[in-house]
């Protein structure tokens, strides 16, 4: 929903007219409610992720899982294996 309002050209259009420090306050109030909103999602999903490997993905030499551009970190050790 966010993304189809502040792609809208009228908020656009409305942006270039309003005070760049307000403009920067909007942005950031924005930011934060939408991280707060979806943090548990993404915590869930960065979770769900991480134990799919099994013994069949570790035992083809892999030690590590690494996954990248979450936002979470995340750092679990299971049978001596890292992900």
């Amino acid at each position: 929903m966010i993304r189809s309002i502040i792609r809208n050209r009228a908020i656009i259009g409305a942006a270039k007219i309003i005070h760049p420090d307000l403009m920067h306050a909007i942005a950031c109030r924005v930011s934060h409610e939408s991280k707060r909103r979806n943090r548990r999602s993404v915590e869930d999903v960065a979770r769900q992720v991480a134990s799919r490997p099994d013994a069949a993905f570790f035992s083809k030499g892999n030690d590590m899982i690494v996954m990248g551009h979450i936002h979470y970190p995340l750092h679990e050790v299971k049978d001596g294996r890292i992900s």
